[in-house]
C-alpha cells in the first residue's frame, strides 16, 4: 500500500504543479491582451515540436525591440486550460501546422500569417506591419 501512495505521489505532484504553473501562464498572457493599443502575435505551437522550439528563440531575440506586442502562445495540442479559446482560434486562422505566427494589429484586424519555415528577417518584417520598432 505504501508503494502505491509513493508512486502516486512520484506522478500527481509534477503533472499537477505543471498544470498550475500553465494556467498561471495563461492568465498572465490573457491579461496583457486587454491592454489597448496592443498588437498581438499568436504562437501556435506544441510541446513535441523541434521547430517550434527554433521559432521561440528567434522570437525571443527580437520581441523585446517592439512596442505594444503582446505574444500568446496557443497550445495545439489540447493540452491547456482553454480548449475552446485554442479551437476557435486555429478554425478562425485556418491553421493547418505547426510553428504558425498569426499577427493582429492593435485594431484587432489579422494582417499576416507565416507558417514553419521562417526566419528572424520574416518575423521583424511581419512585425513592422503591425507595431512600432522600440527607439534605441
Amino acid at each position: 500500500m505504501k508503494n502505491w501512495i509513493i508512486v502516486l505521489i512520484i506522478f500527481i505532484l509534477p503533472v499537477s504543479l505543471y498544470i498550475f504553473l500553465e494556467n498561471t501562464r495563461e492568465i498572465k498572457t490573457n491579461s496583457a491582451i486587454s491592454a489597448p493599443n496592443t498588437a498581438i502575435v499568436y504562437k501556435f505551437m506544441s510541446p513535441m515540436c523541434s521547430e517550434c522550439i527554433l521559432v521561440q528563440k528567434k522570437i525571443d531575440k527580437i520581441k523585446d525591440n517592439w512596442n505594444h506586442v503582446v505574444f500568446e502562445e496557443i497550445n495545439v495540442s489540447g493540452n491547456n486550460s482553454k480548449i475552446k479559446h485554442t479551437k476557435n482560434l486555429i478554425k478562425k486562422y485556418e491553421i493547418t501546422m505547426v510553428p504558425t505566427l498569426v499577427f493582429v494589429d492593435n485594431a484587432g484586424n489579422f494582417y499576416k500569417k507565416i507558417e514553419v519555415d521562417m526566419t528572424e528577417e520574416d518575423i521583424e518584417k511581419a512585425l513592422s506591419g503591425i507595431a512600432s520598432k522600440k527607439e534605441k
